[in-house]
């Protein structure tokens, strides 16, 4: 299976898709897939990483859209083109922060400051992490 993307859905799509709770090893999930249905795993809540062999994963079976599906294959090829323009897609309000996540920037530190200072140590303290 190729790997889904998990589309926008608006709040009725929502409710409309199909949502079961299975166990990978005991229920077959391709007899329940359809051609344009998609699985999504997700870990239960509370876990940070995916385990299939936990009795509480949870398969989402989700349908995904003629349209969804071509917005999402036409975006994918204007991405690998180069023809998407990420000015475009930022929003007004947000336009005055551009230069603080450009790529110039990502490489730079932050202009030096009165308050910078560093941050010392205790040779013998532990850490908690």
């Amino acid at each position: 299976m190729d790997d889904p993307v998990t589309p926008n859905l608006t709040e009725q799509e929502m409710e409309e898709s199909v949502r079961r709770v299975l166990n990978p090893d005991t229920i077959d999930t391709s007899t329940l897939l359809e051609e344009e249905d998609k699985l999504f795993w997700t870990p239960r809540y509370g876990k940070d990483e995916l385990d299939p062999n936990d009795d509480e994963t949870i398969a989402i079976i989700r349908k995904v859209y003629n349209a969804q599906e071509m917005a999402i294959q036409d975006f994918l090829k204007k991405q690998k083109e180069g023809k998407i323009n990420t000015q475009e897609q930022v929003p007004k309000q947000y336009k005055q922060y551009e230069k603080v996540f450009s790529e110039k920037a990502s490489f730079c530190f932050p202009q030096e400051r009165p308050w910078d200072h560093e941050i010392e140590l205790k040779p013998e303290a532990i850490s908690r992490t």
